[in-house]
């Protein structure tokens, strides 16, 4: 992705450093949450995990189709 698409891998890397931190926090503080508010966050986290992976592998399908069309195109 990162040789690909380097704007988008940027977008990307971003949304992923943001997320870590936020399993990081939920880590380290998620013993202070009652039962219902740990699972609803530990199921919000996991969904944005799938969420950047599904745009991650989307971009990097549109850029090989484009890559594709154009040697096609020769």
């Amino acid at each position: 992705m990162k040789k690909l698409n380097p704007e988008e891998f940027k977008i990307y890397e971003q949304q992923f450093k943001k997320l870590n931190e936020s399993f990081y926090i939920f880590k380290k503080e998620g013993d202070m949450m009652n039962k219902d508010s740990k699972e609803m966050l530990a199921l919000e986290l996991s969904d944005k995990k799938t969420l950047i992976c599904a745009r991650v592998k989307s971009a990097v399908f549109k850029d090989v189709t484009k890559r594709a069309r154009m040697i096609n195109d020769i």
